[in-house]
């Protein structure tokens, strides 16, 4: 809820992110009053404005994150938002789709290896995500430059963080990232999870192969 009101405020200031701001502070200060300018009632107001002050949050570590990319992993990245922009041409956001596809993008890293020898490729994942989000097809156009992370694929790239953390490591690589997806899993997970287990994939003999 929290994401989409944020999208349809940026929506209404086209996009000016200082306009967003000063419009953002405004709902604040307002607090209940302001729920009379739409349709909210001032308790869903509140939890919607609260919930989107975490959203910063998460944003900003999110952007730590991303500043202690290895090389290799920004590849990923650019890789997923190639596919999801001119090879699905699906969505305009990020998610842990978009991630997994960038990691059987690069095929040189261990995390990719580890997916093909339990039987996922990129054409494959890509077949499926096509196939499931067939309805949710974009005209190429309307897809942003930069697509905005959707909020598990927010939380994978924590977790990825976490564990370059605890793994001793200055810089994240695609395995953490990989070892990322499939911890979010456990708890939610999201497309990427649909199509590990769409292809067989044991996670357990995964999550060892790829720390070892």
């Amino acid at each position: 809820m929290a994401w989409q009101w944020r999208t349809s405020i940026l929506g209404f200031v086209g996009g000016d992110l200082q306009l967003y701001e000063a419009l953002t502070q405004l709902y604040q200060q307002e607090g209940a009053e302001a729920a009379s300018w739409g349709t909210l009632d001032g308790p869903t107001l509140e939890y919607i404005l609260k919930a989107v002050a975490m959203l910063s949050m998460r944003e900003e570590l999110v952007g730590f994150a991303l500043g202690r990319l290895a090389p290799e992993t920004h590849a990923v990245l650019t890789q997923g938002q190639s596919a999801m922009r001119k090879k699905l041409q699906i969505n305009d956001f990020m998610g842990t789709e978009g991630l997994l596809l960038g990691l059987l993008a690069v095929e040189t890293s261990v995390a990719a290896q580890a997916l093909g020898e339990q039987g996922v490729d990129f054409a494959t994942a890509a077949t499926l995500l096509r196939d499931w989000l067939a309805d949710c097809a974009t005209a190429p156009a309307e897809i942003p430059a930069q697509m905005p992370f959707t909020p598990r694929a927010h939380r994978v790239l924590e977790l990825a963080a976490q564990q370059a953390q605890q793994q001793g490591d200055d810089q994240i690589t695609p395995e953490h990232l990989l070892l990322g997806i499939l911890q979010e899993g456990e708890t939610g997970g999201g497309m990427a999870k649909r199509v590990l287990q769409a292809c067989g994939v044991d996670c357990d003999r995964l999550n060892q192969r790829v720390k070892s």
